[in-house]
């Protein structure tokens, strides 16, 4: 096996004070990795050091009557001995007084500096002309905003709550988020808040607690296979409620996480080819890239987890030739609700169309089409049977899902139901992918728009001679749009707000 080069970079301690069982234990994991590496016979330098920069050790200084340089001195020393004692097998460990530490620091910056990252700007400081100096954040006493009681700087007891939030949140978005938050009652058990995916308009926030997701991992780690062993290849923002809850679960259960942040299917394959991952989590349409861009087998593959969009028998069976020991496992769940119900690719076969049967904990019942849920593993505020607005209804104990709330085109009193077309039109061997939109209409009120990427060595006029054989006249699209990709949103569903857009540019 080739020696790999690993680096191993410790936390660098404030020199303000002795170092605490605190200390040493966030430090710990680092050494043992270290021990662990060179032990495998690879070459590690594992480096720390001592922050001798900061307010906590002007602060100490002052409070002691001694310069800061002093204060550092003593406490670096004291560091270099307490890790010597203990037996850490640091390589290197240095401070950031140390020349070599300044002169690399600040060739960095300069860098930055030199390329646009790093600007010059005016900044209004806390000034205290009694003391004649700037003050640290921590020493200033401010009125919360939030609570409107005294605080200390920039934090208060109150707590802010933390939301984890989509990336690409430019200004406007930003403002309205803001708006949006300043408005509502948060409620007080809320330990973190989530956002909606906003594929239909402003995403809102949902606010949970550590249990309402804790207490479910176990349940769903034992319906999705994930153990300590388990690598797991994720792709999608860490926004993505779902993608967030199963990065943790996995981390719960001891397991190992490979993810990437390019949109590049060969990379993930390679990644997961690489890896040996045993599970991949992804919704059906970036499975739908994979197999459009990988063609080797992967036998590391124990089972791939998929959301409930669009899933088809042509769609499994080429899962199961790119990874032939694989098991599907197909979910149905919501932001607000957590997991729901489940099945095997198996009983999908059985029943299709079918997410499967309810997770333990969690009851289904269904009134006039609509899907009811009462579970304990929700958002905040959740009491009794609650709906996301979702359709299905019962096939023995299977619940078949039957679209959501608006997945309905009303074609001049002909309902077209978005869901059972994509279906359609994803089976037809000229289509490698579609999805299906309505678009006001002045004769009908709404028509329909497919938007299409060709399957490989077939034509325009083949997708249109495909459809019109398929497909029922009254439900067929009225407008054909071939793109080389259905765009996705960082919630990795298909983003149908920009799909409109297009089309309206038109």
């Amino acid at each position: 096996m080739k020696k790999r080069n690993i680096i191993i970079g410790g936390a660098w301690p404030y020199a303000n004070s002795s170092l605490h069982l605190g200390h040493l234990a966030s430090l710990l994991g680092g050494d043992v990795l270290a021990r662990y590496y060179r032990a495998n016979g690879d070459h590690v330098i594992y480096v720390s050091g001592t922050d001798c920069h900061g307010t906590p050790i002007t602060q100490r200084a002052r409070k002691e009557n001694r310069t800061a340089k002093e204060i550092a001195e003593q406490y670096n020393t004291e560091f270099a001995k307490t890790f010597s004692d203990v037996g850490f097998s640091y390589d290197l460990y240095g401070k950031t007084e140390d020349d070599f530490h300044k002169k690399s620091v600040q060739k960095m910056l300069e860098k930055m500096y030199d390329n646009g990252y790093v600007y010059e700007k005016m900044d209004r400081q806390p000034f205290c002309d009694k003391c004649n100096r700037f003050l640290a954040d921590r020493e200033l006493k401010l009125i919360c905003p939030s609570c409107g009681q005294e605080s200390k700087g920039d934090q208060c007891d109150c707590g802010y709550i933390p939301i984890v939030s989509h990336p690409h949140m430019d200004n406007t978005y930003r403002s309205r988020l803001m708006g949006l938050l300043g408005s509502i009652d948060i409620p007080i058990e809320a330990q973190f808040g989530v956002l909606t995916s906003g594929t239909t308009g402003m995403p809102k926030p949902l606010w949970r607690t550590e249990k309402s997701w804790a207490d479910y991992f176990d349940i769903q780690n034992d319906i999705f296979h994930i153990n300590h062993a388990t690598r797991i290849f994720v792709h999608g923002s860490f926004s993505f409620t779902g993608n967030t809850n199963m990065m943790l679960a996995v981390l719960w259960a001891g397991g190992q996480i490979v993810t990437s942040d390019k949109m590049q299917p060969k990379r993930w394959q390679s990644l997961i080819h690489f890896h040996r991952c045993t599970h991949i989590y992804m919704l059906p349409t970036k499975l739908r890239l994979l197999l459009r861009w990988n063609s080797s087998t992967c036998s590391c593959v124990r089972y791939i987890i998929a959301g409930s969009q669009v899933v088809d028998t042509e769609l499994l069976h080429s899962l199961h030739m790119l990874y032939p020991t694989m098991e599907f496992i197909l979910y149905y769940g919501a932001s607000e609700l957590n997991y729901i119900s489940h099945c095997t690719g198996e009983e999908w076969h059985t029943y299709p169309g079918t997410v499967g049967r309810p997770f333990p904990g969690v009851t289904v019942d269904i009134k006039d089409d609509y899907i009811y849920v009462s579970t304990r593993f929700g958002i905040c505020g959740l009491e009794g049977m609650v709906t996301v607005g979702d359709k299905g209804h019962w096939c023995g104990d299977y619940i078949i899902f039957d679209g959501r709330n608006g997945d309905i085109i009303n074609r001049g009193g002909y309902k077209v139901a978005v869901l059972t077309l994509e279906s359609q039109l994803q089976v037809l061997p000229s289509i490698e992918d579609v999805a299906v939109i309505g678009v006001p209409d002045l004769l009908r009120g709404e028509e329909v728009v497919a938007f299409i990427v060709p399957a490989t060595g077939f034509t325009m006029s083949d997708v249109e001679s495909d459809v019109r054989r398929a497909i029922p006249h009254e439900e067929q699209p009225k407008y054909l749009r071939y793109i080389d990709a259905i765009p996705l949103t960082d919630c990795s569903k298909i983003d149908k707000e920009l799909l409109k857009e297009w089309y309206n540019k038109e």
